[in-house]
C-alpha cells in the first residue's frame, strides 16, 4: 500500500532505512525529518518545503518533485536519477556525492549547496541555475545547455566543467 502525507507540519519525522515506494508527499512542511536511507523509488513530492532534513542516501530514483524547497538538508549519497524536478530549490543543502544522473530538472536552483563528487551525467536542465556551489569532483555531462551560472561561480568551477569537455589539465612547473 503507497503511503500518502499531506497537508500537514511535521517536525522529526522518522521513515530512516524504511521502503516506501511510491511514497506520496504534499502540502507539508518538514521540520528536521530523517528520511536517512530511505527507499521511495517513484515516489511524488509536492509543495512542500524540507527544513533541516537528514536525507543521506535516500533513494528517490524515477521520482517527481514539484514546488518544493529543501533548506539546510544533508543529502549526500541521496539518489535522485532519472527523477523529475521542477521548481524544486536546493538551498544551503549538502549534496555531496549526490546521484542525479539522467534527470530532468525544469526551474531548479541550487543556492550554497555542496555538490563535490555529484554524478550530473545525462541530466537535462531547463531554466536551472546554480550559485555559491562547491563542485570539486562533480561528475559533469557533457551538455549543461540550460543551466545559468554566476561568472565568479564559474571560475571557480573552471576545473570541473574542464574536465566535464574531456580536457586534460596538466601540472604547471
Amino acid at each position: 500500500m503507497t503511503r500518502v502525507i499531506e497537508d500537514e507540519r511535521v517536525e522529526g519525522l522518522d521513515l530512516s532505512n524504511a521502503r516506501e515506494p511510491g511514497l506520496r508527499i504534499s502540502e507539508c512542511e518538514l521540520l528536521a525529518p530523517d528520511f536517512a536511507n530511505l527507499g521511495a523509488p517513484g515516489g511524488s513530492l509536492r509543495d512542500t518545503t524540507i527544513e533541516g532534513g537528514r536525507l543521506t542516501g535516500m533513494l528517490w530514483t524515477e521520482g517527481s518533485a514539484r514546488d518544493v524547497t529543501l533548506r539546510d538538508c544533508r543529502a549526500n549519497l541521496a539518489g535522485f536519477a532519472a527523477a523529475r524536478l521542477s521548481g524544486v530549490r536546493f538551498e544551503r543543502c549538502d549534496l555531496r556525492e549526490a546521484d542525479l544522473q539522467d534527470a530532468q530538472l525544469t526551474e531548479v536552483v541550487f543556492d550554497g549547496c555542496d555538490l563535490s563528487g555529484a554524478d550530473l551525467r545525462g541530466v537535462r536542465f531547463v531554466r536551472c541555475t546554480m550559485s555559491g556551489c562547491r563542485l570539486e569532483g562533480t561528475m559533469l555531462g557533457a551538455s549543461l545547455k540550460g543551466l545559468t551560472i554566476p561568472w565568479s561561480d564559474l571560475l571557480d568551477a573552471a576545473a570541473a566543467f574542464a574536465l566535464a569537455l574531456g580536457v586534460e589539465i596538466a601540472e604547471e612547473d
